[in-house]
């Protein structure tokens, strides 16, 4: 199998293993002329890009004191490099470093990690290493 059919190979296996849409938030650029953001009193705000297909599961049950749950989140080449494309960034890397999160549900996970999962010399999709919000412990 060949690079484009890898790909739609991927494409459908993420279908039937979940087909989620998530959403990609992403820092809106500042305004320069803003006082109140160039003071610090206001934000630009956040952008929700959907991104999908997707698969989404729990990585690890164990947690260690002060860690929040972890997750794990394989996500199609074709949505990624669509993403990468539209929203003018030079790499996936880069995107996703500059993400404030993936937003599952109504839930912010946070990026820690992304690799290529590759067959052939071919990158099929991505795998995103998540993290959790720390609770509160009282």
């Amino acid at each position: 199998m060949q690079g484009a059919g890898l790909v739609r190979a991927a494409d459908a296996l993420l279908r039937m293993a979940g087909g989620r849409v998530v959403k990609v938030r992403m820092p809106l650029a500042g305004v320069p002329s803003d006082d109140a953001e160039q003071l610090g009193l206001a934000s630009a705000g956040f952008q929700d890009v959907e991104m999908g297909p997707v698969a989404f599961r729990k990585a690890r049950a164990l947690l260690k004191a002060g860690e929040g749950p972890r997750y794990e989140l394989m996500v199609s080449v074709s949505a990624v490099m669509g993403l990468v494309g539209s929203l003018g960034f030079e790499s996936v890397a880069v995107l996703f470093r500059e993400c404030a999160g993936i937003v599952v549900g109504e839930r912010l996970l946070f990026v820690e990690s992304c690799t290529a999962s590759e067959a052939g010399g071919e990158i099929y999709c991505y795998r995103l290493g998540l993290r959790g919000p720390v609770g509160l412990v009282v």
